[in-house]
């Protein structure tokens, strides 16, 4: 009542959409740009929250910060340039060591055009070897490889026989520079004819 009086006084009237109350009657009280700024900022503000709590669980669970993953990466090339192209991934009782060596491209032996090989291959062995006694091995080893590889054709390992082939081949050459039956198997990491 004492908000009635007070309204009489200073000559306000209400008009039929204030007195029904709620969001019409704010709204028409409000003119122009203030009606905008009602009706636009909760939107604004709405839109604001969903995409931050989007942005925020699509990143995976103990993701690391971009400095975590810049210095791991880091490392892991610096491990990788000490020793050179053979990095050491671990073994189990049923799998002995594996060393991967970085990938050969060759040009195969085809009379229909050049045809390139990429073939990324690791090398698991049967008995414990040192990272330094197979960097010492590795030029012996990546020649063989090429030799080998570059005496291909398309024909030659173009189908899963060939592969097999192939790979049989690659174990007896690795065998033979390390002079002992020291790998058990070749596993191609990558295989790719161009």
């Amino acid at each position: 009542m004492a908000n009635e009086e007070e309204d009489k006084k200073t000559g306000a009237e209400e008009t039929p959409e204030e007195k029904k109350g709620g969001i019409k009657g704010l709204l028409a009280g409000l003119t122009g740009k203030k009606r905008l700024i009602v009706l636009v900022a909760p939107a604004v503000i709405v839109i604001g929250a969903g995409a931050f709590f989007f942005l925020r669980s699509s990143a995976p669970d103990g993701a690391e910060s971009a400095q975590d993953v810049q210095a791991t990466a880091e490392a892991d090339k610096g491990a990788e340039a000490a020793s050179g192209d053979v990095v050491k991934k671990g073994g189990s009782k049923e799998q002995g060591e594996v060393f991967e060596l970085k990938p050969f491209v060759v040009n195969l032996q085809d009379n229909s055009g050049t045809r390139y090989l990429r073939l990324q291959i690791g090398l698991e062995l049967k008995e414990p070897v040192s990272v330094e006694r197979m960097n010492s091995l590795r030029p012996k080893i990546r020649n063989s490889l090429i030799i080998l590889l570059s005496s291909k054709s398309y024909r030659d390992i173009g189908n899963i026989q060939g592969k097999y082939r192939l790979r049989d081949e690659i174990v007896e050459r690795i065998n033979h520079v390390m002079k002992g039956d020291k790998v058990k198997t070749v596993y191609f990491t990558e295989f790719v004819v161009q």
